[in-house]
C-alpha cells in the first residue's frame, strides 16, 4: 500500500468546518493495468493525493474490495468516502463534476 501525493501544483482541498482538507482518493490496482496506470495519472494531473492498494500483492485487500464494492475488476476507486466505481466512472465524474471541485 503507497499513499502519493503530487508534486509541483498546489494540492486540490474542499471545505471542511471553514478549514481546508486535502482530497484523498482511495484506489484498488494491480500490476499491469492500464486503467489503473491513467488513473494514478488522472489524480495526479488533478493533484488529489491518494492511497494506493495492490490486490495482486494482498489477498486480504481483494477480498475486502471485492466485499466493499461488489467487484472483481480493478481499478476500484473511491474519493474521499464517495464510491466512485472503475476508471470510466472516474473519467465521466471528472467531466460532470470535477475532480478538483470535490
Amino acid at each position: 500500500m503507497e499513499t502519493r501525493q503530487p508534486t509541483g501544483a498546489k494540492q486540490s482541498s474542499q471545505i471542511l468546518s471553514g478549514e481546508f482538507m486535502p482530497i484523498k482518493a482511495k484506489i484498488y490496482t494491480s500490476n499491469a493495468c492500464p486503467y489503473c496506470e491513467w488513473t494514478k495519472r488522472l489524480l495526479e494531473k488533478r493533484n488529489i493525493e491518494y492511497h494506493e492498494i495492490r490486490v495482486d500483492q494482498d489477498d486480504h485487500a481483494r477480498a475486502e474490495m471485492q466485499q466493499k464494492t461488489s467487484k472483481t475488476s480493478v481499478p476500484q476507486i473511491y474519493i474521499g468516502d464517495r464510491y466512485i466505481g472503475g476508471y470510466q466512472e472516474l473519467v465521466e465524474f471528472d467531466q460532470k463534476q470535477g475532480l478538483s471541485q470535490t
